[in-house]
């Protein structure tokens, strides 16, 4: 009993999967009976197309070549009034799927191609079956890769939004053939699954451009598609601003490592030679641009002047601290007012050094009177009126200070010179970075 059951069974499951490729087979003859795949649907009307590109993922954005690199997914809706049919008659199949070579398919390109191995839309969807529904409806969807150009503009690197316009559009038929609209853009926005490590997704929109072209009278109709994506800047920030700045720092308070250390002047130009690499790393990174100066290299080529000043200046303090000349100005001179002043706000003194050298020069380098006067006695006449004045003369003009006095007095010169400078750089600094980030704010 339970084996006639299960022969019952079996044959009347052969008899409907029979009759169903049948019924399908019967179908795709009727419907293919006077189908020409190469004609347009409506050849006496315009062809409507909905349009949808949903971006799944970011791939790439090659800022030298200026272009991108997006995985999407492709919608594509007409309908094809020769693919109609009523399910009644065909065991209620209401959906079939077909190779895209067996159908009429859009000649859909991407106008602003990069990529040289796939131009056309069909490329993408040769292994992809089209959807057709039993009213004429069809349904296109396909993913890809696309790789497309995009002006990328560098000036507010690596704080930078950049939008990327995608073109898509008939190649052959114009706007009175087929006619292109874009679906919801919202919906296309939406679904962006899979985020970016260095890009944030931030708009996307989408319209129907008809553009008259200098080769032809006809309108063609084009979607355009425009993807805001805004950089993160952290990466940066870590590994390129903030180092500049740490080396911009080291090289400012360099102004206060004392020059006795023999260790101010290489300081100075490891700093430098440092921050030179760092520009060759933004350089061969970022893309070429001449139209405006990005504010990355106004940042480093701050740095930069700033550094080479540096070495200039170190240069400058290593003469004055070494102008130990007997003949050279000493703490007698007019200038010494000025300088004790800003010695003093700059936490220099001289006092207690300048006390003291004026004793010790004095005790070690004024001769004798009985010697002065016996050096210069005999080379003058007594009948001259003037020769006390002149003994007074030579008295003043033989009191020099010692070599070890004037060593010192420049020491403290050189370090009241390296403060201010110290003090200017870093004034200098906060006004010029502060003009250089307030860009981000306009």
């Amino acid at each position: 009993m339970n084996f006639r059951l299960v022969f019952v069974v079996t044959v009347l499951t052969y008899g409907q999967c029979s009759n169903g490729e049948q019924w399908d087979r019967d179908l795709q003859k009727a419907l293919f009976k006077d189908y020409v795949a190469s004609t347009r649907p409506h050849l006496n009307t315009t062809t409507n197309l909905t349009m949808g590109m949903t971006v799944r993922n970011l791939l790439h954005v090659h800022e030298r070549s200026r272009a991108i690199k997006l995985k999407v997914w492709f919608r594509f809706f007409w309908n094809d009034e020769r693919l109609r049919w009523d399910p009644k008659d065909y065991g209620n199949i209401s959906i079939l799927h077909f190779p895209t070579a067996d159908l009429w398919t859009p000649d859909i390109v991407l106008y602003n191609n990069v990529n040289e191995d796939y131009t056309s839309l069909q490329d993408y969807s040769r292994e992809v079956p089209v959807i057709v529904y039993n009213n004429g409806d069809i349904r296109w969807y396909f993913p890809g890769v696309i790789e497309t150009n995009c002006p990328i503009d560098i000036t507010m690197f690596p704080f930078d939004t950049q939008h990327c316009i995608v073109y898509f559009g008939s190649w052959t038929h114009t706007g009175k053939e087929i006619d292109t609209y874009p679906q919801d853009p919202k919906q296309d926005g939406e679904n962006f699954a899979e985020p970016s490590g260095e890009w944030i997704f931030e708009n996307y929109e989408a319209k129907r451009n008809a553009v008259k072209y200098v080769c032809c009278h006809e309108l063609y109709v084009d979607v355009e598609y425009t993807l805001t994506l805004r950089r993160k800047p952290l990466f940066y920030i870590t590994t390129l601003i903030l180092p500049c700045l740490f080396l911009h720092i080291l090289s400012t308070l360099g102004f206060l490592m004392p020059i006795e250390s023999g260790s101010r002047a290489p300081l100075a130009i490891m700093v430098l030679l440092s921050m030179t690499v760092l520009q060759i790393t933004v350089s061969s990174t970022i893309s070429i641009q001449s139209d405006n100066v990005p504010l990355i290299t106004q940042f480093i080529g701050f740095i930069l002047l700033m550094m080479t000043l540096n070495v200039m200046l170190t240069i400058f303090s290593l003469n004055v601290h070494f102008n130990n000349h007997p003949r050279k100005t000493g703490p007698e001179s007019k200038r010494f007012k000025v300088l004790k002043n800003i010695g003093r706000a700059l936490g220099v003194s001289f006092e207690d050094n300048v006390s003291s050298a004026r004793s010790v020069c004095n005790s070690e380098t004024r001769p004798s009177a009985n010697g002065f006067d016996q050096l210069h006695i005999e080379s003058f006449d007594s009948d001259n009126a003037c020769n006390v004045s002149k003994l007074t003369k030579l008295e003043l003009r033989a009191f020099r200070p010692s070599a070890d006095c004037v060593k010192k007095f420049w020491m403290k010169v050189a370090m009241v010179t390296d403060r201010i400078f110290a003090l200017i750089f870093f004034v200098s600094s906060i006004v010029a970075f502060s003009l250089i980030f307030s860009q981000l704010l306009r």
